[in-house]
């Protein structure tokens, strides 16, 4: 399956398997919306990342105030 041009939100993207999955989908083509609360590890990401720079939001999806 090619995800070339296909928009992916991926959330927990500062680590494991949020990373992983940030790395490999970008390395597919895909173009990537990345959230964690952890912004440093965001930040870490992204810079692994090939193609488009993805945007990135620091957000803890749990607190429903940062929604």
């Amino acid at each position: 399956m090619s995800f070339a041009g296909l928009c992916v939100m991926i959330s927990g993207a500062a680590s494991g398997f949020g990373r992983l999955a940030a790395r490999r989908l970008s390395a597919e083509g895909a173009k990537l919306s990345l959230a964690d609360i952890d912004a440093t590890g965001l930040a870490e990401t992204a810079a692994m990342l090939h193609g488009a720079a993805p945007l990135t939001c620091q957000i803890d999806v749990r607190a429903e105030e940062d929604h």
